[in-house]
């Protein structure tokens, strides 16, 4: 039985009651549901009916802020999630919706978000998806990587040990690079860094920061920053999240028969 936010997140988004979504599916549909003006007043609509509000106020005729009480009507600071200031209403209340949306999806199991419930990273873009974390098709065909969302400035980590090959601007659409040689051939790729704390040559151990989320090469929308991660041996391209064993632990102990990754940022960080 939901909950009163899990039926009012069920009622905006109406993908959210059907079973074994796809995670990529998941994600771009609830993004798509925010798209319009449409989907916005569906938001707010739902959560009127279920007792919660929305303050939407402009400031100096020049930015507009929007606020979702998500606890009900009664207004107070642990109640609210709102935005910074936007320049239009449209995407104030577009922001706050998404973030009142990911504050209790967890309630009703929604597999976009679901690693993010459990503390994991939150994924925006999976190995193979035809999408991108902003929900355009992609034009180079499926995505060679995974991208995993974070805030600019949060620490890149390395996902095991091995040595820095290239730390550089690609000039092109992966942005600021760092490509990793790990033990059995393999290699790791990070782009869109802001900037670096490593150098070619260096040793790396699992767990230390080589660099920080950015947006350079082909920039996301605001919301949508990531570091987006490949896992290559050779010539093929392999999916890194199927040899990741989970967050890195710095007490932990990890096989050394076989490339065993952790993730490539810190976990716990995923609602933003």
């Amino acid at each position: 039985m939901l909950d009163q936010r899990g039926q009012l997140l069920r009622a905006p988004v109406g993908f959210a009651g059907l079973s074994r979504l796809s995670h990529d599916g998941a994600l771009w549909a609830l993004r798509t549901w925010l798209d319009p003006w449409a989907g916005i007043g569906r938001v707010a609509a739902g959560m009127h009916r279920h007792g919660y509000d929305l303050q939407l106020t402009q400031y100096d005729e020049r930015a507009w802020r929007a606020t979702f009480y998500v606890t009900g009507m009664e207004h107070s600071p642990t109640s609210a999630t709102g935005t910074a200031w936007e320049r239009t209403p449209w995407r104030a209340t577009q922001r706050a919706a998404w973030e009142a949306l990911k504050k209790v999806a967890c309630l009703i199991g929604v597999l976009a978000v679901a690693s993010a419930c459990s503390g994991h990273p939150r994924i925006l873009s999976g190995f193979g998806d035809l999408r991108g974390g902003e929900g355009y098709i992609r034009q180079d065909g499926p995505h060679q990587g995974v991208d995993i969302a974070g805030v600019v400035g949060d620490a890149v980590l390395a996902p095991a040990d091995g040595y820095v090959v290239v730390a550089t601007d690609s000039e092109d659409a992966c942005g600021n690079k760092i490509i990793i040689k790990h033990l059995f051939g393999y290699i790791t790729i990070y782009c869109h860094l802001s900037s670096f704390t490593v150098r070619p040559l260096d040793d790396v151990k699992r767990g230390d920061v080589i660099g920080y989320i950015g947006t350079t090469g082909r920039r996301p929308g605001v919301g949508y920053e990531h570091v987006h991660w490949e896992l290559r041996i050779g010539s093929t391209q392999e999916d890194p999240l199927l040899k990741t064993v989970g967050c890195f632990d710095p007490m932990g102990t990890y096989p050394t028969d076989d490339l065993v990754l952790t993730y490539p940022v810190r976990c716990g960080k995923a609602w933003r």
